[in-house]
């Protein structure tokens, strides 16, 4: 009898292990259920139909299928002649609100209120990528998460964006102080393709603090006061990139201004603003301010101005570095860009203490046009200006007294800082080197500290 009862026990043994290992089983239901079905084997998977999303248990959770991709139908194919095993439809879309187009941490969102669901999941950790899939009509703030360490992609397919309600900031990621926004600083936001579009010139586009490498690529903004002010984001980028009808700038890149903040404690520190272009008309302020940040860099960027029949004036500057009275030096890089476009003031303008900035290979194709000016709160700024392709007739350079420290390199043969009437108002800068070529173009020459060697 126990030989009897120990052979149906092995007999019972084999049955369950082979249930567990056996083929793979599609089961449905409208949620979840806490425990796996009877009978549920590790090889088989749960379809949630509220969402089309599948599941598999492991160690005792649900956790999502990997065996089988939702988007497409199997790869198994049958015999000739058979369609083969059709796969489950993929996510079901639509414009009530459920934001159920879902398929692990990606999102796929056609409402504004299926847009801001899914950046509160991306909060919840639920979400990682919202894919727009239309245009959106924008009718309440976009608020990105805070207590978020990751990446979060926004990926807009070429969608645009309207703001339709005059909102004062369309999309925002703030603090309070400083000891809020530290624990969550590692935070990645990504918006690629889109178009941003504002109702009036008065409002924000993007308040985005707090930062690393954040970072805004093929997109286009206008109809904003500022398209972007990004505070305290530290290495972030804005490339290819386009902005236009902003009244105040296309970016500020700036210190976060709240309590612990300062030029010192929250700078958005190695900016990167790349490859885009920006058109600015009369009474425009400047296509990029920066205000407090070191290791800012503006490099293949093209500042483009109204109309000839206004005499192609735009606005007062196409870049605009202000060191926010900060007693830590700042330094900023201009390289490789060009003004289309007569600034009321100068193509590139500096209101500094000190610190070192470097304007190189840069132009206006407008003649009678001010190349740098720099204003000086009182001590030493160092400007470097070198290897300039072009000036146009009229070109200029200035600076608000003679402490401003001036090194020329490689400049336009034609151009000569011993010259007064190439300086602003015809005062002299302090240029301390000029290194560059004879007018002829054949012999080199050296002038250090305004005697030529």
């Amino acid at each position: 009898m126990k030989k009897l009862l120990l052979l149906l026990c092995c007999i019972i043994s084999v049955h369950i292990s082979s249930a567990q290992d056996g083929p793979k089983r599609d089961w449905k239901g409208n949620s979840l259920p806490v425990n796996a079905p009877s009978g549920f084997s590790k090889n088989d998977q749960f379809q949630r139909i509220s969402d089309s999303t599948f599941w598999k248990r492991v160690d005792n959770k649900w956790v999502p299928s990997d065996w089988i991709n939702p988007w497409k139908g199997s790869a198994l194919k049958g015999d000739k002649g058979d369609p083969g095993i059709q796969g489950p439809p993929g996510p079901v879309g639509g414009s009530s609100g459920s934001a159920t187009s879902s398929l692990g941490f990606v999102r796929w969102v056609g409402s504004w209120n299926e847009y801001v669901i899914a950046l509160q999941d991306a909060e919840r950790g639920l979400v990682k990528s919202i894919q727009i899939y239309q245009n959106l009509q924008q009718t309440s703030r976009a608020i990105y998460p805070k207590q978020f360490r990751d990446n979060l992609e926004i990926e807009g397919h070429g969608a645009v964006i309207t703001d339709v309600v005059g909102l004062d900031t369309t999309h925002i990621r703030s603090f309070a102080s400083t000891s809020e926004s530290d624990p969550y600083m590692d935070c990645q936001i990504h918006f690629n393709n889109i178009s941003f579009v504002g109702k009036s010139r008065n409002g924000i586009g993007f308040f985005i603090g707090c930062t690393y490498q954040t970072t805004w690529e093929k997109c286009r903004f206008s109809t904003y006061k500022s398209a972007i002010v990004a505070a305290f984001d530290l290495q972030g980028k804005v490339d290819n990139c386009r902005f236009w009808n902003c009244a105040y700038s296309g970016i500020s890149v700036i210190y976060y201004p709240y309590p612990g903040g300062g030029p010192q404690e929250s700078q958005s520190n190695h900016f990167v603003i790349s490859n885009s272009c920006f058109r600015s008309d009369p009474g425009d302020f400047c296509n990029i301010y920066a205000r407090g940040v070191s290791g800012l860099w503006i490099v293949h960027c093209i500042g483009e101005g109204g109309d000839e029949s206004q005499g192609g004036l735009g606005a007062d500057y196409m870049v605009f570095f202000d060191d926010g009275n900060s007693n830590t030096v700042k330094e900023c890089n201009i390289d490789m860009s060009h003004g289309e476009f007569k600034p009321r003031i100068a193509l590139f303008g500096f209101d500094v203490l000190d610190g070192m900035f470097s304007v190189t290979k840069c132009y206006s194709q407008k003649s009678n046009v001010t190349l740098v000016y720099v204003k000086n709160k009182g001590a030493y700024p160092n400007i470097f200006i070198e290897k300039i392709p072009h000036f146009a007739p009229g070109m200029k350079i200035g600076a608000s007294d003679g402490n401003v420290r001036f090194q020329l390199w490689n400049m336009p043969a034609e151009w000569d800082a011993n010259n007064v009437s190439n300086w602003v108002d015809g005062k002299k800068g302090n240029f301390t080197l000029q290194v560059g070529n004879q007018p002829d173009g054949r012999k080199p020459y050296f002038d250090l500290f305004g005697r030529r060697l």
